[in-house]
């Protein structure tokens, strides 16, 4: 009798250290698939602030160029007209600088 509750006892014993080791290997396959999982996100969150960022920079350099170019744009008609008003002083500052010249 005792040596069939002692059978029993190390069979329970047999049983929970199997049931611990399926346990303990089941939680590692879940901490592995977590941890791949999160690799996976985190890659495909990478890859979308790296489109989104591509996108702010194009916007960006578009948004500069157009600006950049209005500015040209008026730079050259500023000095089209600088150049037009300069002309119609040119007789007279000629005249102006011969009269100084001449006396």
């Amino acid at each position: 009798m005792f040596t069939e509750e002692l059978k029993l006892i190390n069979e329970a014993e047999e049983q929970a250290e199997k049931l611990k080791k399926e346990a303990k290997a089941e939680a590692k396959s879940l901490v592995d698939q977590a941890n791949a999982e999160a690799r996976k996100l985190i890659s495909e969150v990478k890859a979308t602030a790296k489109e989104r960022y591509d996108s702010l920079v194009n916007q960006g350099l578009a948004s500069a160029k157009g600006k950049y170019d209005v500015a040209i744009h008026e730079a050259e008609k500023e000095a089209v007209r600088m150049a037009q008003q300069a002309r119609q002083y040119q007789d007279e500052a000629i005249a102006f600088i011969k009269e100084r010249v001449s006396s």
